[in-house]
């Protein structure tokens, strides 16, 4: 059966019932499609200027193609028969990007050869290339969600393999030890490859053959629900990652929220939130309402910098007219002078990296700080 082509001109940044179909099919149909790369093929050459970059286009998906015959609520299933790669990467490093993020003082951008299955990092170094989906999904019935936000419709996905694969390197010896900062797979499945070396995840477990550099994420979220309450705010929303279903930290914050107000209604709260972009959404979504809210927890500052926006926009005063805590107190938070939430996750990742290296199981928990900007 020959292939029906999809071009990469045709690309959507959120997955949404509203977008018309750039392509229908027949249920079975083979499809060859083209697509960007995370950037939206921006970056050209090594010497882009990264300030000029648009963040709305940002992870892009070819499509949407409509299979005939779907209906809301059946399942999809869609088979990878190869993946070809482009002659050429684009690797980008900067301050507060990745693990080494904070020791950088500039943004640096390279483009890479690829050839025979490997990338070409430097005249004598080069790595084999490890190929993978990045975006892929369905169209949520509700609202759009954001193709960098991972959930039940697909997205920007983990893999629970390239999980499994790492774990096959300690398993042949090829590497003493593996830190996980989010798991994919069961505590069960962790457990079954902790015989062969060090395994430390950055989340509490119950397991005694793992070894955890964590926070306590629910003692941090009553802290922050409980200065509000203190303050006189009753009416408080807040921003989550995914579902309380495939999250801890949703589940978490939930549970803290109706231990210190009252079970959340609908209104009160907002999933699927990861970038600046989602923040947007957020403050509009939240300070349109009848009876806004007058104090939101944002689960970062990217996302609190967001709804900042929003509320600036709506001529309220930060802190007088809406309280607003962010988390993780980046560098944007720092400038708009907005109180976070601090899970001090750099020496989670240095503590985490000992553990790794010492060879002995250990439980350490890292403190949080609430750290409160300035009236």
């Amino acid at each position: 059966m020959m292939a029906i082509r999809l071009n990469k001109q045709q690309v959507i940044y959120n997955f949404s019932k509203e977008h018309p179909p750039a392509l229908i099919v027949e249920n079975g149909a083979t499809i060859q499609v083209e697509t960007a790369d995370c950037f939206t093929d921006q970056i050209d050459s090594a010497n882009y200027a990264f300030s000029g970059l648009n963040w709305d286009q940002i992870n892009p998906a070819t499509g949407p193609i409509f299979v005939k015959g779907a209906e809301p609520g059946d399942v999809l299933k869609v088979k990878i028969k190869k993946i070809e790669l482009d002659s050429m990467a684009t690797m980008i490093t900067g301050p507060d990007m990745g693990v080494l993020g904070s020791e950088l003082t500039q943004t640096t951008i390279k483009k890479c050869p690829i050839k025979n299955d490997f990338v070409q990092l430097t005249s004598t170094l080069k790595v084999k290339v490890n190929k993978m989906i990045g975006v892929i999904g369905t169209a949520p019935k509700d609202e759009a969600i954001s193709c960098g936000t991972p959930d039940a419709h697909g997205g920007n996905m983990d893999c629970k393999d390239e999980e499994i694969k790492h774990l096959n390197l300690l398993k042949n010896k090829r590497v003493d030890g593996i830190i996980i900062t989010s798991k994919a797979n069961s505590w069960d499945v962790l457990n079954d490859y902790a015989k062969y070396g060090s395994i430390v995840t950055c989340e509490e477990t119950p397991l005694q053959t793992i070894s955890a550099a964590y926070t306590d994420r629910l003692r941090s979220y009553l802290e922050v629900f409980h200065y509000l309450k203190k303050r006189g705010h009753t009416n408080v929303a807040f921003t989550s990652v995914r579902s309380a279903e495939k999250s801890n930290s949703t589940k978490s914050v939930l549970v803290a929220y109706e231990q210190v107000f009252a079970p959340p209604l609908e209104k009160n709260y907002r999933t699927n939130c990861f970038t600046y972009e989602d923040g947007l959404r957020a403050g509009e979504y939240f300070l349109n309402q009848a009876n806004p809210p007058t104090a939101i927890y944002a689960n970062g500052d990217e996302i609190a910098a967001g709804i900042y926006h929003v509320a600036i926009e709506k001529g309220l005063r930060i802190p007088n007219d809406l309280v607003l805590i962010g988390e993780e107190y980046l560098p944007v938070g720092k400038v708009l002078e907005l109180s976070s939430m601090d899970h001090q996750l750099e020496l989670l990742g240095q503590v985490a990296f000992e553990l790794a290296i010492q060879q002995r199981i250990k439980k350490k928990k890292i403190p949080h700080i609430l750290r409160c900007a300035p009236n």
